[in-house]
């Protein structure tokens, strides 16, 4: 198998679920539709929104307005921890905790 294609291939398989509120999943894909940013995936009845770790913003996708507001909140409100998560499950893509403002 080409090296880098080994390496894309191994990276999808990790990702992880890290809440789970209101029937909201959010699951962290690390390399997953090419963002090369720190973010999650929060899906709700068959949609998806990529939210971006720490900042809370939606990336894109299109979940409803209530649920985005609920899961960004939440990314916010646990930023440390997600960051925390994102760096274990990346190789390379790394999100640094100094450059954050509150």
């Amino acid at each position: 198998m080409d090296n880098d294609l080994g390496k894309y291939f191994w990276s999808c398989l990790r990702k992880k679920k890290v809440g789970e509120l209101k029937g909201i999943s959010l699951v962290i894909h690390p390399n997953k539709q090419g963002h090369n940013k720190g973010h999650l995936h929060a899906k709700y009845q068959g949609k998806e929104a990529a939210i971006a770790i720490p900042e809370g913003k939606i990336m894109e996708g299109n979940i409803p307005v209530k649920q985005q507001r609920v899961a960004c909140e939440w990314v916010i409100k646990n930023s440390d921890s997600l960051i925390e998560q994102w760096n274990e499950l990346t190789n390379g893509i790394k999100i640094q905790q100094s450059n954050i403002q509150r």
